[in-house]
């Protein structure tokens, strides 16, 4: 990123130095074409034309010139400062933007594909408990400190997430057939969630940020193969209030 910041400086003010200099050699050219014009030493090529020509050329290699001129060139000095300061500054301000949003995407993804991960970590106990195997209950350990992640990305999101969360181990934590204890719906629910996050980690805004009011954008190709593997389909109740955002 560094690298990438110095080599838009350098461009920059090599462009700068570019029509700086084109500038001044157009100001020569017509600064000569002037002082002949008011010369009266006649034909351009003429010998005395030539004696003038060359009292010029030694007068500015010898920057004797200088004094007579300074002030203008002092103004055209900071002018050229100026404009040079205030482009680098604008290109360093909109390097430093682009590097603060990237900087915040990579967060977004990071919490995203974390989150999805304890999610599908749940899945996989909510199969063992559907199947009567002794399983653990998830935990979601960094779900708690990375929702302020998924709320910035969008709010509704972050609600969807914390709201499954509780679903999930919830749906899991009786530890025997009742009230409150559904394997099946924890398993829909968090393969459910897996699949959201993981669209929404792979198609975030510019902005870090993903617009959730719409429907039928998560892909359920893969989502349907789950649900299989233990019978289900979509209108499990525990996909109630998020069916509308996958492509059944």
């Amino acid at each position: 990123m560094v690298a990438v910041g110095m080599w838009g400086r350098l461009a920059v003010g090599v462009r700068a130095t570019y029509w700086i200099t084109a500038a001044l050699a157009l100001w020569v050219l017509l600064a000569f074409v002037a002082w002949h014009y008011e010369s009266s030493c006649g034909v351009f090529l003429a010998g005395d034309c030539w004696k003038q020509h060359w009292d010029g050329f030694r007068n500015l290699v010898l920057l004797k010139w200088v004094k007579e001129y300074q002030t203008f060139l002092a103004g055209v000095g900071a002018i050229a400062g100026g404009t040079f300061v205030l482009i680098s500054t604008r290109e360093t301000i909109a390097e430093n933007r682009r590097v603060a949003e990237e900087r915040e995407r990579r967060r977004a993804i990071s919490a995203c594909t974390r989150v999805a991960s304890e999610f599908r970590e749940a899945q996989m106990m909510a199969y063992d408990h559907a199947n009567g195997v002794q399983s653990e209950v998830p935990g979601f350990p960094e779900t708690p400190s990375l929702l302020g992640h998924i709320y910035d990305i969008s709010p509704q999101l972050g609600a969807i997430v914390a709201a499954h969360r509780r679903l999930v181990t919830k749906n899991l934590s009786v530890g025997s057939v009742g009230f409150g204890y559904s394997p099946r719906d924890a398993f829909a629910s968090s393969s459910a969630i897996y699949y959201l996050l993981v669209h929404v980690a792979d198609n975030l805004e510019r902005d870090s940020t993903f617009n959730m009011d719409r429907t039928a954008f998560v892909d359920t190709t893969y989502f349907r193969r789950d649900l299989r593997m233990l019978g289900l389909d979509e209108d499990r109740p525990a996909l109630v209030g998020i069916r509308w955002y996958f492509k059944w």
